[in-house]
């Protein structure tokens, strides 16, 4: 639409997108992007440059007949910082409070996504410390880079993740004694919202006024809010499911099944036999079937039985290599200090909060 607007005709712009391909797909630009258009008198190009957040620049220009694409890297000054807080409403406010963005929060909650469901199991006085990358060009911040370790305190029991590559190239996140932070099951099918009804025998139906079991978790969330299989499995049922609206249900190892219903629409590609990976897209929020606003209704069945899905104990992850476990060790062992350092930078307080 950039391009149409600059005057260039439909099949003009399809070879600029075709030209480009190889080293940008013109289809994830988004707001914010930079963009600089040159053309001649008579209106035809001569450069066409895109700056995406300042991480990397792409050339189009027109040499001849030909279009030549190319890619320019911006050198960008890694630094590591720190920052902690207490939790008093959010964990978003938490971290706005120390002067970070809101991705961090979002990385730092998908870290502890296996253990912690920051929207029902965050308490007020929680406390956390995060070590991690930040990139900038000069003087200006651009993106974050890595966590490096994390703690969360959450009602009193300590969580800490440390982040760590292999000579292999394998990374993950690992308690400080080397095991997976990731299980086989995520806590929650979806990012930060609210629990608008939990798991009950006795439930007060809003559409049918009539007390009945509810054995599920309604998640409250906007229309088409992105809802994801909580771990690796095969679809087994795709569809209407009289009042539970649109429906998918994934059949996992161990006698496990996952119901996500309310959808607005599915996910792509996503049918019957299926095999799905943890956190792919299987659906969206909606308010198909008997439901009186945006929300997922998330059930769990084992051995054919409805469970409690927040208080089902999963098995834990994989450990680090044993090869690379004295390596990994010296690593924990070097964060596990920074954390505990007594001179660990203090809840920031910025303008306005």
């Amino acid at each position: 639409s950039i391009l149409l607007d600059h005057g260039f005709s439909i099949p003009t712009v399809a070879r600029f997108v075709k030209a480009f391909k190889p080293v940008f797909d013109c289809q994830r630009l988004s707001p914010g992007d930079e963009y600089q258009i040159i053309t001649d008198t008579g209106g035809n190009l001569v450069k066409m440059t895109f700056k995406t957040k300042g991480v990397n620049i792409y050339h189009l220009t027109q040499d001849g007949q030909k279009l030549v694409a190319k890619k320019e890297g911006i050198f960008l000054d890694k630094r590591v910082d720190k920052v902690s807080g207490v939790i008093e409403s959010s964990l978003f406010d938490a971290i706005a409070n120390t002067g970070e963005k809101d991705q961090l929060a979002i990385y730092f909650a998908d870290i502890f996504a296996w253990d912690i469901d920051f929207r029902h199991d965050l308490r007020k006085g929680d406390r956390f410390k995060i070590i991690f990358e930040k990139y900038y060009q000069g003087e200006k911040f651009i993106r974050y880079g890595k966590i490096l370790a994390a703690e969360y305190i959450n009602q009193g029991k300590v969580h800490r993740a440390i982040y760590f590559k292999d000579p292999e190239g394998r990374e993950d996140y690992y308690t400080p004694e080397g095991i997976s932070v990731r299980r086989s099951f995520l806590r929650s099918p979806l990012r930060f919202t609210r629990i608008s009804s939990g798991y009950s025998y006795r439930r007060f139906h809003p559409i049918l006024k009539k007390v009945m079991p509810h054995l599920g978790i309604d998640f409250a969330a906007p229309s088409g809010t992105p809802v994801w299989a909580v771990a690796d499995g095969v679809v087994i049922y795709k569809g209407w499911r009289n009042g539970n609206g649109n429906t998918v249900t994934i059949r996992h190892p161990n006698g496990y099944e996952t119901m996500y219903n309310h959808l607005s629409r599915f996910g792509k590609d996503i049918k019957v036999g299926k095999r799905v990976k943890q956190k792919e897209i299987i659906g969206y929020v909606g308010t198909s079937g008997l439901a009186t606003g945006p929300h997922l209704d998330y059930r769990m069945k084992k051995n054919g039985k409805f469970i409690n899905p927040l208080k089902e104990k999963f098995p834990p992850g994989f450990p680090v290599n044993r090869a690379y476990l004295k390596t990994f060790l010296e690593v924990s062992q070097k964060m596990a200090a920074q954390l505990e350092d007594r001179n660990f930078p203090t809840q920031k307080m910025v303008a306005g909060f």
